[in-house]
């Protein structure tokens, strides 16, 4: 099962794009702040899981085949990282995006 995508794409406001490790501070803004995670199955990261999460995404990156692309999501407007959104293959006819 292969699945390619070619990044970074981008729409007119957004840019999805692999995360870099200097992406930290970006996702602890938003990961962390109750308001932002209410409905999210993670609830508020605090600086470790924050930390272990990007250093997860980071790792998935070299994986192969690469079956997990979560992603940065970019404010064009602002070239500001906003929030993530994911696609990750569970085999070979099932796939969960968020």
């Amino acid at each position: 099962m292969r699945l390619r995508l070619t990044l970074p794409i981008r729409t007119e406001r957004l840019l999805l794009r692999d995360f870099a490790s200097d992406d930290y501070a970006a996702i602890y803004a938003f990961a962390s702040d109750p308001e932002v995670t209410g409905r999210m199955f993670y609830g508020p990261r605090d600086e470790a899981d924050t930390r272990e999460y990007l250093a997860r995404m980071l790792a998935s990156q070299a994986e192969s085949p690469r079956v997990t692309w979560e992603l940065a999501v970019v404010d064009r407007t602002r070239d500001r990282l906003v929030g993530a959104c994911d696609l990750t293959l569970d085999d070979e006819q099932e796939a969960d995006l968020g």
